[in-house]
């Protein structure tokens, strides 16, 4: 119980209308493992000419969003603190701005799931009407990733992906937990599940 308790503090916070942790301004598992060690060398990256950007992208690119480490992290901070004001200097900060907030972001969805883990059991053993909290943070949660997917311009098409990629599997990961959710989750995408970007994973019945 106590997991949960702390769980909910994490997706209160984000479902409060004045929440922007998943704001850009402010700024399952092995298929997808697989498909990210080859993402920075599938010529996804943006394209940069600085040589010590193009090798931050390349780093930063290759690693798990949802747990920044701290060499990646020390990487990209140093070579922001020069070269500030060229495009490919914009290049790596947005970058950077949207792993953060994928980092923060993937704490609440996993805060959200275990939340709900604990009241319906693993296996569902306690399977009953979620509470109306719930259902407000998961529309919550959804509302916020698709606003933010939409704010790429065409530009940026490598760094949605990214994105896609590191936050679909949990959020398909709550779909299969929740029954009767409204047919909008079934657009949430998931790439990585077999290597196909775009792929997607059909709301359970």
């Amino acid at each position: 119980m106590a997991s949960s308790l702390s769980a909910l503090r994490h997706w209160r916070a984000f479902a409060s209308p004045s929440s922007r942790i998943f704001d850009r301004q402010g700024s399952s598992v092995a298929a997808s493992n697989l498909w990210r060690r080859g993402f920075a060398t599938a010529g996804t990256i943006p394209e940069c000419s600085d040589p010590a950007i193009k090798k931050a992208l390349k780093q930063l690119y290759a690693i798990n969003w949802y747990d920044i480490d701290e060499k990646t992290a020390n990487i990209v901070e140093e070579t922001l603190s020069t070269g500030e004001g060229t495009a490919d200097h914009t290049i790596l900060k947005d970058t950077w701005s949207s792993a953060r907030a994928v980092e923060t972001f993937y704490g609440t969805l996993d805060a959200l799931r275990k939340s709900i883990d604990d009241l319906m059991g693993l296996s569902g053993e306690n399977t009953g009407p979620l509470p109306d909290q719930h259902q407000r943070a998961l529309e919550a949660v959804h509302s916020k990733y698709v606003k933010y997917l939409s704010s790429f311009g065409e530009h940026e098409h490598s760094l949605k992906k990214k994105v896609e990629l590191e936050l679909g599997s949990t959020l398909v990961l709550l779909k299969q937990r929740v029954s009767g959710l409204p047919p909008k989750w079934g657009d949430v995408g998931l790439l990585g599940t077999s290597g196909l970007s775009g792929s997607y994973i059909e709301q359970r019945e």
